[in-house]
């Protein structure tokens, strides 16, 4: 069960980065609903084009790495938990909410015109 912190980490995100900005500009947005929605669904699909130029790039850069097959004892939900909630998911998110702060300004900027 420990996969699933790493499926949860980006909607945790996405709703976190939707509802800061949808609660911050309500005043200027014609309709903040509507606005949280969209940057819900932005934010995701910031998420999968990060997180896909990063495992591509594990491919293709030299020395980036990649995956190898080994067997692995079953591990605690600690464990499990710990090996799934890496640095570089922690790295994807950042650059995630970063990207999506400045999509979502042109986004507002779109929507209050």
């Amino acid at each position: 069960m420990g996969f699933l912190a790493s499926v949860f980490l980006p909607f945790l995100l996405a709703g976190v980065v939707a509802v800061a900005v949808a609660v911050l500009w309500r005043d200027t947005l014609p309709r903040p609903f509507f606005f949280f929605a969209l940057s819900f669904v932005l934010v995701l699909g910031v998420h999968r084009v990060v997180q896909a130029v990063v495992e591509i790039g594990k491919f293709v850069w030299p020395g980036g790495g990649g995956y190898f097959l080994e067997y692995q004892a079953k591990p605690s939900a600690y464990e499990a938990v710990e090996s799934q909630l890496t640095l570089e998911a922690f790295v994807v998110a950042l650059v995630t909410a970063v990207l999506s702060y400045f999509l979502l300004v042109f986004l507002r900027n779109s929507v209050r015109q």
